[in-house]
């Protein structure tokens, strides 16, 4: 994959930094019709050395799409302000100049924290709550932007990976100092993210997953 030229880019630098903050959300996750509560606890797997591998679609504001891909990888156990945490690591491929991502997540009876990087010193917050209804609201606002999540609705979705009916469709403003992102993520249960839409002044993102892969027993 090239990279993507200036010209169809206002800014180079900061286009990266956006690609890499949506892509990095993916280190977050079939039920009937009739479930109207949810537990956010069971769309974030948190198993020492699983991984998911996304196809990334990226289509600039004045340039053609280009493909990449995204692997999310819980890769150990760490202390953090007196908490124990995953590491969920993002390597971004067929973009240069992106490094790797770094998050931090624990689950809790209240449901799925996290800290982002960067803000290890700032307290966490609670991203995925353990009781969800559809119409519910959350957020936080943290030192490296605003964040919002509205759970919208139950949707059933196909990617190259297989099908997942009745997925929790969440409806995500992610603003930060570069843009204001509007999100969309479909998580199914025991898997995470299955599929991710972006769309911001700097570009559009299809993620659909690939293939999960899970550390041998």
């Amino acid at each position: 994959m090239t990279h993507v030229s200036r010209p169809s880019i206002p800014d180079g630098t900061r286009y990266l930094a956006a690609v890499a903050a949506a892509l990095a959300t993916l280190a977050v996750t079939a039920f009937g019709d009739e479930q109207t509560t949810f537990d956010g606890t069971e769309y974030l797997p948190l198993e020492l050395g699983r991984e998911m591998r996304y196809q990334v679609t990226v289509t600039p504001p004045l340039g053609k799409p280009r493909k990449a891909t995204a692997t999310n990888k819980v890769a150990e156990q760490t202390g953090l302000n007196g908490k124990t945490y995953y590491k969920v690591t993002t390597t971004i491929g067929g973009l240069p100049f992106i490094p790797d991502q770094l998050m931090y997540y624990r689950s809790s009876p209240q449901g799925v924290y996290q800290v982002l990087e960067g803000d290890e010193k700032s307290p966490e917050w609670l991203y995925l709550p353990a009781k969800i209804e559809l119409g519910d609201r959350w957020g936080a606002k943290r030192p490296s932007g605003d964040y919002e999540f509205t759970a919208v609705a139950l949707e059933d979705v196909e990617t190259p990976s297989g099908k997942y009916p009745g997925c929790l469709k969440l409806s995500v403003t992610m603003k930060t100092r570069f843009a204001t992102n509007k999100q969309e993520q479909w998580l199914a249960p025991g898997v995470g993210v299955v599929k991710q839409t972006d769309s911001n002044v700097f570009f559009s993102l299809v993620t659909l997953l690939d293939e999960v892969k899970e550390k041998p027993k």
